[in-house]
């Protein structure tokens, strides 16, 4: 009887630990290039693939803002049937402004850390012993809110190795960043799906690998970081269209009950190459600085404004000599219509240069 109630005690301390589930050590070894697995519609299409763990009952928000509930899981196969389209905003109260929460706390800075130290892209190693590419896109992100007068941290404690326990060692780091009260925490991860086109996507002219936001259902702040999620999406819906690929809401903690504004990014999978990640981490500043800030005209903003301009007013003075062109049928005449328009003396001062 004392040897029951002894395995009791431990079972039981072990549940009540911060952040543990009974199933930690299988829940959050995830990431290892050999374990995706993919989901598909229940008309047999593809959905998405990802190398984290996928049970019934986790949910899914597509690019396109589609959500749907995982029904079936057998192996390295899952069936999702589709609820229907969403409205990201759906209950907040700023609908066409920034997020009224984030856009009310006082402290804008953004904490950025890292789990999973080693994880690296091609063409090199997909895992070190030590500080992975990952912490390059972490300064990187660092670096471009910085730019744009968003106040940053970026931790890089180390938690190796990358075990089922990592997230038990980066809580530490979690919980340090959390004492500080940041805006917002970020956990930054890559997938290790072995298609690099799973994340491929032209944005703002550039091919970049989209970024993933997961949400751990076990913990109590899920309704919060939910609602984060889906602004951070919303936000960047409209700035950087096609830079969120999706949601994915999977059994777990992730550290996320240490903050209601914590969130996991996955950038891109280890195939995907550093620039096109680093690419993805530049454009995610401005829609993270929006988040915090409400809606403001984002940095690069004035210069797409003005590179479009160019383009328009380029357009409207080609499309004016193409009509002279045809009307004078020479470009002597073109000349002589022009200096009509435009009095002599700029043209002389023009010439004069």
């Amino acid at each position: 009887m004392s040897r029951k109630i002894f395995l009791f005690t431990i079972i039981l301390l072990f549940t009540l630990l911060p952040g543990h589930t009974l199933n930690t050590a299988s829940t959050f070894i995830e990431h290892i290039e050999d374990s995706a697995i993919n989901i598909y519609k229940e008309n047999g299409k593809h959905l998405f693939s990802t190398t984290m763990e996928v049970v019934k009952g986790d949910r899914y928000i597509s690019e396109d803002n589609f959500e749907y509930i995982i029904k079936e899981v057998t192996a390295n196969k899952a069936v999702a049937e589709k609820i229907g389209k969403i409205d990201l905003l759906a209950g907040n109260q700023a609908k066409n402004q920034g997020p009224f929460e984030l856009a009310s706390v006082k402290n804008k800075t953004v904490a950025i850390y890292h789990t999973h130290n080693g994880e690296s892209y091609e063409p090199g190693k997909h895992n070190i012993s030590g500080k992975g590419e990952i912490h390059e896109i972490g300064q990187t992100l660092k670096e471009s809110l910085e730019k744009i007068g968003v106040k940053t941290i970026h931790s890089e404690n180390l938690h190796l190795p990358h075990d089922g326990f990592a997230y038990e060692r980066s809580r530490a780091t979690a919980v340090d960043l959390a004492r500080k009260n940041p805006g917002l925490i970020l956990d930054l991860h890559r997938d290790g799906v072995p298609d690099k086109n799973e994340y491929l996507k032209k944005v703002d002219g550039k091919i970049i690998s989209q970024i993933r936001i997961v949400i751990g259902r076990q913990n109590p702040n899920s309704s919060a970081n939910d609602q984060l999620a889906r602004q951070l999406k919303a936000t960047a819906d409209r700035t950087y269209p096609g830079l969120i690929k999706d949601i994915f809401y999977g059994r777990g903690n992730y550290n996320q009950s240490i903050a209601p504004r914590s969130l996991l990014l996955e950038f891109g999978t280890h195939v995907n190459n550093k620039g096109e990640v680093t690419a993805s981490a530049q454009l995610l500043a401005e829609p993270l600085k929006e988040l915090l800030y409400g809606e403001t005209t984002p940095a690069g903003g004035g210069k797409r404004i003005f590179r479009n301009l160019f383009w328009i007013i380029l357009a409207l003075i080609t499309a004016l000599l193409a009509y002279l062109f045809i009307n004078e049928k020479n470009w002597q005449g073109v000349l002589k219509r022009i200096k009509k328009i435009i009095p002599i003396e700029i043209l002389d001062k023009l010439d004069d240069k």
